[in-house]
């Protein structure tokens, strides 16, 4: 049996998956960071980028890291760029006062507040700018953070001496680091590497 809630206008929202987006849009109606966050996933699954992006800067202008994140991943595509560029203008409020207008400048923001994807984020920008010694850079940052896809990434440079010096010994240590992180590809490369 399906299970419902009523909200204090008293709209009645099922539980099932059917009924997530009411769910979610009434959350983000709220003005509450994480329905603003899941709702605007869900749009940009579905092609709203525009409305979506307009959420993750909502979100965004109230401190949420995640949103940050997205909305740089946001602006690296073609699609989203314009949208981004155009809803987090609209969007930003308080301590926001002139939105970042580049990927990197949104994930730094979001680093700033120590949210390890951003550091992966900013390392795979440097990587894909030839800067392999600056992602090498961030991803330790974000290693040392607690961030397990950083660690494996760094591991990887360190195998292939890529921004950082060859070191197999420096790439199994950041590798035990990212399986105790619970990274099943982090025990994969530590097993391959034992073999060899």
């Amino acid at each position: 049996a399906e299970r419902s809630a009523s909200d204090e206008g008293g709209a009645s929202f099922g539980t099932d998956g059917g009924n997530a987006d009411a769910w979610f849009r009434h959350s983000a109606e709220l003005g509450e960071a994480n329905g603003q966050m899941n709702l605007a996933r869900r749009l940009v699954a579905a092609g709203s980028v525009a409305e979506a992006a307009r959420l993750y800067a909502k979100a965004a202008s109230q401190g949420s890291p995640k949103a940050m994140v997205a909305l740089g991943a946001l602006l690296e595509d073609e699609a989203g760029g314009a949208a981004v560029a155009a809803s987090a203008a609209d969007s930003a409020s308080g301590s926001m006062s002139l939105p970042p207008s580049t990927p990197e400048e949104w994930y730094l923001r979001s680093a700033t507040l120590g949210h390890g994807p951003a550091f992966r984020a900013l390392g795979r920008l440097h990587e894909s700018k030839g800067a392999a010694d600056v992602a090498a850079e961030w991803h330790r940052r974000g290693g040392e953070q607690g961030d397990g896809d950083c660690m494996i990434a760094l591991a990887k440079q360190h195998l292939q001496g890529v921004g950082v010096d060859i070191s197999v010994e420096a790439a199994k240590a950041w590798l035990r680091r990212a399986a105790a992180t619970g990274r099943p590809e982090a025990e994969q490369l530590l097993t391959l590497l034992s073999e060899m």
